[in-house]
């Protein structure tokens, strides 16, 4: 498989830091990440879709904390007169409201908001977030990095659109990944990405999600000649690199056969 890796990447492989939409998010990442006390060091692209996945996760903390600042102060000249469970109710309802325009992803029966933080504390926000008015709780508005845990729900962030990329199949060990800006799809072993394959930049527009599946399903199961068929039948490349597939295909089917 490396050597259809290396003709499409070869012809196609186009620098993802040359988009401006990919350096705008990146400086936003940036601003966000220094706020918190954050390093956000990208070492290569995929590395760059695994930080925006926190990046996300952080916009939604940061929105659960707003509802519940202004709850809080909505109710302050009462609050002081309600017991827990008053307290919780109310600052839930506003919470409830509030989140139904967040991204999550379903995990163990309960949807899941902060992908870099745990059950507990995605719990705590989603069903316990008066808690931020005791001072062990408090502290994590503003510094978190010790609760940080890089890949807690697998696969599941990327599959509910916490990354600009798409998912395009797999599991939580081995899975693929779409970006229709660079029209590449990049494949993923164990959190590391092991694999990439580049088409034409031009034409993203112009395939079907079924015929970039049906690429990543062939590669992942090392089927080069079902991988090299489906490339050519679909509109991701110019004719002319259809005319060079081909005789690349011609070549692996005779040594399959001899």
């Amino acid at each position: 498989m490396k050597n259809i890796e290396a003709i499409l990447n070869k012809k196609y492989h186009k620098k993802i830091e040359k988009l401006s939409i990919y350096r705008d998010k990146l400086k936003q990442m940036q601003i966000t990440f220094k706020e918190y006390g954050i390093a956000c060091v990208v070492k290569d692209e995929w590395s760059f879709y695994q930080l925006e996945t926190i990046y996300e996760g952080i916009l939604n903390k940061k929105a659960f904390e707003d509802t519940y600042l202004t709850t809080y102060v909505d109710m302050h000249d009462f609050w002081a007169d309600l017991d827990y469970q008053e307290r919780k109710h109310q600052m839930n309802v506003d919470i409830d409201q509030m989140r139904k325009e967040l991204k999550s992803f379903p995990y163990a029966g309960e949807d899941m908001y902060i992908p870099m933080f745990d059950v507990r504390m995605n719990r705590l926000y989603t069903k316990e977030i008066v808690l931020l008015e005791l001072k062990q709780y408090k502290r994590f508005i503003n510094s978190f990095q010790d609760v940080i845990i890089e890949n807690a729900y697998g696969v599941l962030p990327y599959m509910y659109n916490f990354s600009s990329c798409l998912y395009i199949c797999g599991d939580d060990h081995y899975f693929a990944l779409y970006n229709p800006d660079v029209n590449r799809l990049y494949f993923i072993e164990n959190f590391h990405c092991t694999h990439t394959l580049n088409f034409d930049s031009m034409r993203s527009a112009r395939s079907s999600f079924e015929e970039i599946k049906k690429i990543a399903e062939c590669f992942m199961k090392n089927d080069e000649a079902g991988c090299t068929r489906a490339i050519m039948e679909s509109e991701l490349i110019v004719d002319s690199m259809k005319k060079k597939l081909e005789k690349y295909l011609k070549k692996i089917t005779k040594k399959t056969e001899a």
